[in-house]
């Protein structure tokens, strides 16, 4: 299953049921979907928690006046409640789940639209990402991505995806993305 995750939860459900019954009708995977996603709503954050060290850096970069933001393939519902439910909400300036635009990373739209709302330009963002996915969004973007080391997928892994650096702890983000220009 673990080689599923990344592209958002239909996709997840799908394959997984596909792996089971590789010929299931797409209303078997609509109905697993929901039941996956009643599941999920009730229990999100039973075992959600941030890395170590993961709210310092994210609290740092806020106070230090950068712009935080949330992509997400994960329904923004979901994801609005794990922020809040974290503490950490009250810190990003805008999220986009994989339910708000008609396209999920790693299409550019999302990223491309988080980089206007801030209004500032390609060439200052930086998509910090754990997965393959989130470097292949940066990538189709134009913008500049910083994989971690700690997260989904290897730090190797980011690497050949074309991740433009690779950080080892949340608090080398905070000295990284303070070397960059305000945005």
């Amino acid at each position: 299953v673990v080689g599923f995750i990344g592209n958002g939860a239909r996709l997840l459900v799908g394959r997984s049921v596909r792996t089971r019954e590789p010929e299931a009708a797409e209303a078997k995977v609509s109905q697993a979907l929901e039941s996956f996603q009643s599941h999920y709503r009730a229990h999100c954050l039973d075992q959600t928690r941030l890395y170590p060290g993961m709210e310092t850096a994210l609290r740092d970069l806020h106070g230090a006046g950068r712009r935080l933001a949330v992509l997400t393939n994960k329904p923004r519902g979901f994801s609005d409640d794990i922020l809040t439910g974290l503490g950490i909400g009250s810190l990003f300036s805008g999220v986009i789940g994989g339910d708000d635009l008609p396209t999920r990373k790693p299409d550019p739209a999302g990223l491309q639209r988080l980089v206007a709302e801030a209004r500032c330009g390609l060439r200052e963002a930086v998509l910090v990402g754990d997965s393959t996915v989130d470097i292949a969004t940066a990538t189709n973007a134009g913008v500049d991505s910083c994989g971690v080391g700690w997260g989904f997928s290897a730090a190797a892994d980011l690497r050949a995806a074309g991740a433009t650096q690779i950080v080892g702890h949340p608090s080398d983000l905070v000295a990284g993305l303070g070397r960059r220009a305000r945005s």
